[in-house]
């Protein structure tokens, strides 16, 4: 709402309430391992990098949860608004599927990396 106090020449003034609706910005999560052959048994680095949809000037907080074969893995924080890592076991040789999810936060949207597989 806006008011004119009025002057000598006009009579004070106030405008209509206008109502704005803000929503949460949509992201999209990246999932990148550090190889897609790693070997039964070893290590492997997943980096997830989260992107908001729109231009922001709010950075993005909260977690993101990684998977492995549908187990969860572990959780990380976001790095400076939009990296989060984690190194987790590879199990024995065959097909694997990784996955990472966003939590979300006030001003963006949760959201799901494409899966993964490596051998």
């Amino acid at each position: 709402m806006a008011t004119y106090n009025g002057d000598t020449n006009y009579t004070t003034a106030t405008s209509s309430n206008v109502t704005i609706t803000v929503s949460k910005d949509s992201t999209t999560l990246a999932l990148v391992p550090a190889t897609t052959t790693p070997l039964g048994g070893s290590t492997l680095l997943l980096t997830a990098t989260l992107s908001p949809v729109s231009a922001s000037s709010a950075t993005p907080s909260g977690t993101v949860t990684f998977t492995l074969d549908g187990a969860t893995q572990g959780s990380s924080n976001l790095v400076s608004g939009n990296t989060a890592t984690i190194t987790i076991t590879v199990p024995a040789n065959g097909s694997h599927t990784v996955q990472a999810s966003y939590s979300g936060d006030t001003n963006f949207n949760t959201s799901i990396s494409h899966r993964s597989t490596s051998s």
